[in-house]
């Protein structure tokens, strides 16, 4: 019988950054894995399932959940001040929380409960060993205790690149790829009419037209340029497996600072990034050796493509990626012998 790993629910980046190479081991065993985005894992291991899908993305509607990290979040109201008393001699503790507070640990409870029952139904077998990812992808994010967040914060590159990247012919002429990010977060929204000036000068500078990547529900796809989606319509095939192969032939790509920039950095795509307000997080980039850099209003195209590829790696302001992350100088780090 075939056995099967939870979905991955979290955010694209984390997928790329993370999950992708944690789970490689399985999939080479021969298990299989339900997934939101089946063309970033090796070919014949992950597949959509519509039904199952259908009901989570019902569950995560009804509780108003989100993808944050690795997994699904739900709305907490913030902290406020906590009675926390210790007896020493029998080593008991009493933690008071607000009735707010109450209500939403007792939901968050209640959401887990269906989802790992939605998910159970589906991957659960009799031969099925239990894994380590079973009740870590089931249940909800918790900023205070990830037990990988300290494990993935320099991401892990899968031993592959994706099928559709790496294998047959190509299906676009050299191109300057653009994605302009319309989505939840106004602050990280794209500028569309900055974007596309330097676009068009990358354009003109290289002699290659523009080609727009992007779904229409999260990106923006302004009139009179070719899309990824008009490609992938024609070729009646999903669209990421359209932008997967447009991708071999992308000379530059300009990317809002999101999960598609780091599906850059994996399949090396000279890449500008839009709107990099804390330059300090893109060192967890360095495993890829990629070349990146910000997308800044004081240069000329000329100099940015300059800069860009005069580096054989290169990521954006590069001097302050370093030195590595002193993660056991953090409050609360996971390991109390490191403090």
């Amino acid at each position: 019988e075939e056995w099967l790993l939870p979905p991955f629910l979290g955010e694209m980046g984390v997928e790329i950054e993370f999950f992708l190479a944690s789970v490689e081991p399985y999939l080479r065993s021969g298990w299989k894995i339900p997934a939101r985005r089946p063309q970033l894992y090796p070919r014949g291991t992950a597949f959509y399932d519509e039904e199952l899908f259908a009901k989570i993305d019902t569950l995560i509607k009804q509780y108003q959940a989100k993808a944050i990290v690795s997994r699904l979040m739900l709305p907490f109201p913030a902290l406020g001040p906590i009675n926390l008393s210790i007896e020493n001699s029998e080593w008991k503790v009493e933690l008071r929380i607000n009735k707010e507070q109450q209500q939403a640990i007792i939901k968050i409870r209640e959401f887990e409960k269906e989802l790992k029952k939605i998910v159970g139904e589906r991957i659960l077998t009799p031969t099925r060993p239990i894994t380590l990812w079973d009740d870590f992808l089931t249940t909800v994010h918790n900023p205070y205790n990830d037990p990988f967040g300290l494990s993935s914060l320099y991401a892990l590159k899968p031993s592959y690149l994706p099928p559709d990247y790496s294998e047959g012919p190509d299906i676009y002429v050299d191109h300057i790829g653009v994605q302009l990010r319309r989505y939840r977060e106004p602050n990280r929204n794209s500028d569309v009419a900055y974007v596309l000036k330097r676009a068009q000068e990358a354009s003109m500078l290289l002699g290659k037209p523009i080609l727009i990547y992007g779904h229409p529900n999260g990106t923006v796809h302004p009139e009179g340029y070719p899309t990824t989606l008009e490609l992938s319509q024609k070729r009646t095939e999903p669209l990421l497996t359209t932008e997967l192969k447009a991708l071999r032939t992308c000379a530059i790509m300009f990317a809002p600072n999101s999960g598609w920039a780091d599906l850059m950095a994996w399949l090396n795509v000279p890449t500008f990034v839009e709107k990099v307000e804390c330059k300090n997080q893109f060192y967890r980039l360095r495993t890829y050796k990629t070349r990146m850099a910000e997308l800044r209003a004081d240069m000329s195209m000329e100099e940015l493509v300059i800069d860009l590829f005069s580096a054989r790696e290169r990521l954006p302001d590069d001097s302050h990626c370093q030195e590595p992350f002193q993660w056991y100088q953090m409050p609360g780090a996971a390991n109390p012998y490191f403090r």
